[in-house]
């Protein structure tokens, strides 16, 4: 099996003055407690920070094993902890994008007249103009005479400019870079490449969420970065944040590197953390070439954190081990049995100044929609598990961006009824409500309070329960009203439509004969709305036999159906067709190096120029919606043969 690996954190610990006494640990705890709000002002603040977490951490080992960290002479000590993750300006946004003017990475986008498709490591062009659907130019994403290992995973497009954002783990340094590809599409609809680019830094890499955005013309996106990294580059100059470089034509010359992060441009942490990861996240113009970009960043506990997005902010959800806890080596650091171990931040970045401002939750996130950012407030859902009943559960926040750390003038949040520690939920904002149901996927799993959806009113004190039938694995906005997709006790895929008006209710649902989602991103999923009325939605599909062997990320690159529901003028759900792929699973090759699986999947459904379009694989197919059906009319592999 292949995993994408992600490098949590490398900790290095000095070679000699190894055994630390209790009275300095708490001595450096004091210290830490006491860094002050805000940024670093200086290289040597930040220094100082590493230094007392380095000997906090020295203590902690020593406790543990009985023994000082690392012994005289042996030099560095390096201990890594690794996971595997399962892993022209007017141009029409085809992305299910979760704001209003924010584009997210995906695999597929419009340029004029071409799509654009990227799949391993690839990107290809297809005239889709009038009935044409030809095949026209493909390019490696990576520059010429670069060649290597890489993930290639997300694409944006700018009037005729293409961003592509990939992740090698032994990148062209040597360590681990975040890849940022900038290439262009002429008119006739063939590829060049402008500039590439790398960045030492921490994979980025979400089974949910999407690392690039554009916003207004401007590139946004997110990477982690440990401090040990940043320490064990070991430079005797000013510190190299976040170093961004340049690739020439050759690697034979040397590679042009800027800093995009100061030191003075790091927030210090609420609470400090044993590993401390540099959240970055980063503005660059496209029209400057990526020449001109900002960054801020903030020191968390976490590697991976809730992120979201909008046309005015960047919002950051993490969590952090209490600092009391940070010597206690009885304590699991990975289970949560007693919240009061555990403090909770939400950071707001202004997109205009790239300022950050914090402000203490109870709990973290379920996944990028819990938050809905609406006017000069900030609506987020947290879940909180533990045994203590006071602070544990679900919350709903109503925050005033203004307010933003002044914790008094806040109104506290609400709290949500009807859920367990062990639920697997689901939730959206859609009009004035939010919708929160579980997410289980598996019969075995399931009971009857499964089968509710919660509705709570955003803007006043009312919430209500459905009982659906059926999980609430997807949860979509589709014509003014909630389409909730979800499985049964027999492992049946149903949706159900609901009103969003003052009350809710469910106004039809339909069962899906022997089919189950194929992949469950946000992106998988589009609608678009008829002329005569209602709508048509279209998901990723395959067999429901094939349950048992579901993994969205198999060795071989298996492409999806495409399956598609009419929505009536009266919300009532009816079938309208499928495009059923007709490319065989294709082994990934042994001397596979770039992009060997599919992180983002392959398969997508989207409606553009009044004609209905499905991306499976390596083919793309086009149709058109005709007396409730959706027709195919051609399809092509838009590989160059």
């Amino acid at each position: 099996m292949i995993t994408r690996i992600i490098i949590l954190s490398l900790t290095l610990l000095a070679a000699t003055g190894c055994s630390v006494s209790s009275y300095q640990a708490h001595q450096a705890l004091n210290r830490l407690e006491n860094i002050g709000d805000g940024k670093f002002e200086s290289d040597a603040e930040l220094t100082r920070y590493y230094d007392e977490i380095q000997l906090v951490r020295r203590a902690v080992n020593q406790k543990k094993y009985g023994k000082p960290a690392c012994e005289a002479g042996e030099g560095l000590c390096l201990e890594a902890i690794v996971v595997t993750a399962r892993r022209r300006e007017a141009n029409p946004e085809i992305t299910n994008n979760q704001e209003a003017g924010v584009d997210e990475g995906d695999i597929v986008k419009v340029i004029g007249d071409y799509l654009v498709i990227l799949r391993q490591g690839q990107l290809f062009s297809v005239r889709y103009s009038g009935d044409t659907l030809q095949a026209v130019d493909a390019i490696s994403v990576l520059k010429p005479g670069w060649q290597h290992q890489a993930w290639i995973d997300e694409l944006l497009v700018y009037q005729n400019q293409l961003v592509v954002i990939g992740y090698a783990y032994d990148g062209v340094i040597g360590e681990g870079t975040v890849e940022l590809n900038i290439l262009s599409l002429s008119d006739d609809g063939h590829f060049s490449h402008d500039n590439s680019y790398v960045i030492a830094a921490g994979d980025y890499f979400s089974s949910e969420n999407y690392a690039t955005r554009i916003v207004d013309g401007e590139l946004i996106f997110n990477f982690p970065m440990a401090l040990d990294d940043l320490f064990y580059q070991g430079s005797s100059g000013p510190l190299q944040f976040a170093r961004m470089g340049l690739l020439p034509d050759s690697p034979e010359q040397p590679i042009r590197w800027q800093s995009l992060l100061t030191a003075q441009q790091i927030y210090k942490p609420r609470e400090s953390s044993l590993h401390p990861v540099v959240q970055v996240f980063v503005k660059c113009p496209l029209a400057s070439q990526l020449e001109l970009c900002s960054a801020v960043g903030v020191i968390t506990g976490q590697y991976e954190v809730t992120s979201y997005v909008t046309t005015q902010s960047i919002y950051l959800a993490s969590q952090s081990l209490r600092q009391e806890f940070l010597i206690d080596a009885e304590f699991d650091y990975y289970i949560e049995d007693d919240p009061n171990t555990f403090v909770y931040d939400l950071y707001r970045i202004d997109l205009d100044s790239f300022s950050l401002t914090n402000q203490p939750i109870n709990g973290t996130p379920i996944n990028q929609f819990s938050f809905l950012e609406e006017g000069d407030r900030i609506h987020l859902l947290t879940r909180r598990d533990g045994s203590d009943d006071e602070l544990s559960g679900i919350f709903l926040y109503n925050l005033a961006r203004a307010d933003f750390g002044n914790t008094d003038s806040q109104p506290p949040p609400v709290r949500v009824a009807g859920y367990h520690d062990d639920d697997w939920l689901n939730s959206r904002f859609v009009g004035d409500w939010l919708a929160l149901g579980q997410a289980n996927y598996s019969g075995g799993f399931l009971d009857s309070n499964s089968f509710v959806l919660t509705l709570h009113n955003i803007h006043k004190q009312q919430a209500l329960e459905l009982f659906t039938g059926h999980t609430s694995s997807r949860l979509e906005f589709v014509d003014d009203s909630l389409l909730v997709l979800g499985y049964d006790d027999q492992e049946n895929l149903l949706g159900s439509i609901v009103s969003l008006d003052s009350n809710p209710r469910i106004l039809s649902d339909f069962q899906f004969t022997g089919v189950m989602e194929d992949e469950y991103r946000s992106h998988a999923f589009n609608a678009t709305r008829l002329l005569e009325g209602g709508a048509l939605f279209g998901f990723t599909t395959r067999p429901s036999s094939s349950w048992q062997e579901a993994d969205d990320y198999s060795e071989d690159a298996e492409a999806a159906d495409l399956y598609f529901v009419a929505v009536d003028r009266h919300h009532r759900l009816s079938p309208a067709g499928a495009f059923h792929s007709q490319q065989a699973p294709e082994p990934v090759a042994e001397d596979c190096v770039v992009s060997c699986v599919d992180w983002y999947g392959n398969s997508r459904p989207f409606f553009l120029r009044g004609k209905v379009y499905g991306l499976s694989g390596y083919e793309l197919i086009q149709g058109d919606f005709f007396q409730g059906e959706v027709r195919e009319l051609q399809r092509i592999d838009y590989r160059l043969h």
